[in-house]
């Protein structure tokens, strides 16, 4: 998805440098950009959660992090944010370059 993500983002940049893409790719860069952030903090998590396998081998409700403020977020919905916006951004894209 990261891959797919930042091809588009390259595109888009290009279209706007050559002015033929308008305003609105902003919204597709920033949803693309958010997404990739939760593939970062998905992908972050692997070594915290394989160390605490012992405790519970449901990983998606086990908190991704040690850190106080991210400790709240289980994992289910940190990869679900990443899929959502993902799909956002893609339907954004595809409006943009259809206009």
């Amino acid at each position: 998805m990261v891959a797919v993500q930042t091809a588009l983002i390259a595109f888009i940049g290009v279209g706007a440098a050559a002015g033929i893409l308008a305003n609105a790719a902003n919204w597709t860069v920033a949803c693309f950009a958010v997404s990739i952030s939760f593939a970062a903090w998905v992908l972050s998590a692997i070594p915290y959660t394989v160390v605490r396998f012992d405790e519970s081998l449901d990983i998606y409700h086990m908190n991704p992090s040690s850190a106080p403020i991210l400790c709240r977020v289980p994992l289910w919905l940190m990869a679900t944010l990443q899929h959502v916006f993902f799909a956002t951004g893609i339907r954004s894209c595809i409006c943009v370059i259809c206009r």
